[in-house]
């Protein structure tokens, strides 16, 4: 798994796109999420599995970093 950071999203279209510390862009779209969208954000830094068709570099299997996940008080 790769890290890096959400750097666009269309809400509208359900796709976006991370950097990755790799200095490259990777398409995803929201349907490769393993979180839930209202947690989606510009910045936001996850995880991911980078993987690479003809066309382009995109993402799957993309996690919450263990930094950005939310507090759950019992």
């Amino acid at each position: 798994m790769m890290s890096g950071f959400i750097s666009y999203l269309n809400n509208r279209e359900n796709y976006g796109y991370i950097t990755g510390y790799d200095d490259e862009r990777y398409y995803f779209e929201f349907s490769s999420l393993n979180f839930s969208t209202s947690l989606l954000k510009q910045d936001l830094e996850v995880l991911f599995d980078p993987n690479q068709n003809g066309f382009m570099l995109y993402a799957l299997d993309i996690k919450l970093l263990k930094d950005n996940c939310p507090i759950v008080f019992s």
